[in-house]
């Protein structure tokens, strides 16, 4: 019963920490932006595809470097040459509305594109996992949690303690005041972007180990941060933490129970009756961090 217990501890903290990383780089960039970038599955996956096609040439190292910055500036490519030119419109509403069509469309055209481009439907990542600790987890899987972790922890000192962070803080609150006191914000939503494509790149990379990636995880994955985001209250960075771990109980636990096909189903019911106990997340959806 212990051993149990202890798979699904670590079922649920894993699930925990790679779904908090994927909704924490849509939490990031809404709450700084003001938008939802739905395409950010596919911005991470583009990485991840880099990675594992270079892996044999250049090897592990150096592959994940290269993929990094793939993602990074993908990101800043889409946030400048299509979510800028999207986000232009009358009034916030429709600014927000225009960005989540146009992401949304992206994410319906990258697919074939990457059947095009990558002739692979599905691929392996080779991370090494390291030795078993205690018998229940391995070195990579116990990282892989603390790594969620540190990013939470880092990211709050930043925000809080850095001249970036403020700035960042200051676009968040109030975009336009800060235009008028001389900060670019066009180059913060930018570093956001950047940001948010390698945040989306480690969770999916860290997902490909662990579990399988394919063309389809963009889409599936970036669903999952989407209502986690929203589950924490969209730009509440706390709330994605808490939604993470909700969202990933949650899927550990019905998966032990009954399994197969109705995992998600319970997942997105419990998704459904958290949503309407708390319309506005458990931390209510602020553009603050």
């Amino acid at each position: 019963m212990m051993i149990i217990i202890m798979a699904l501890i670590k079922s649920g903290l894993l699930l925990t920490a790679v779904y908090f990383l994927i909704s924490f780089a849509i939490t990031f960039q809404y709450g700084v932006g003001g938008f939802p970038n739905l395409a950010l599955g596919y911005i991470g996956l583009l990485g991840v595809f880099v990675t594992v096609t270079l892996w044999k040439s250049f090897g592990g190292p150096m592959a994940i470097i290269i993929g990094i910055i793939v993602s990074g500036l993908f990101s800043i490519s889409i946030q400048k040459i299509i979510i800028n030119q999207l986000n232009k419109g009358r009034n916030e509403n429709e600014k927000r509305l225009n960005v989540l069509y146009g992401t949304f469309t992206l994410l319906v055209a990258f697919p074939p594109i990457f059947y095009k481009f990558f002739k692979s439907t599905a691929i392996n990542v080779k991370l090494p996992t390291g030795s078993q600790l205690f018998n229940t987890i391995t070195v990579l899987e116990l990282c892989v949690i603390i790594l969620a972790f540190i990013f939470f922890a880092i990211f709050r000192l930043l925000l809080k303690k850095t001249v970036y962070g403020h700035i960042i803080q200051a676009v968040t609150e109030n975009p336009k005041l800060s235009m008028i006191m001389g900060i670019n914000i066009q180059r913060v939503y930018l570093a956001v972007a950047a940001i948010s494509g390698i945040l989306a790149f480690t969770g999916l990379l860290i997902w490909g180990r662990l579990f399988n990636v394919q063309v389809q995880t963009g889409a599936e994955i970036v669903i999952y941060g989407f209502i986690i985001s929203v589950l924490g209250g969209l730009g509440n960075i706390s709330g994605a933490l808490i939604a993470s771990a909700v969202v990933g109980f949650a899927y550990a636990l019905s998966n032990f129970l009954i399994g197969g096909v109705f995992t998600p189903i319970v997942t997105f019911v419990i998704f459904t009756i958290c949503i309407i106990v708390f319309p506005r997340g458990f931390l209510r959806s602020e553009r603050t961090l």
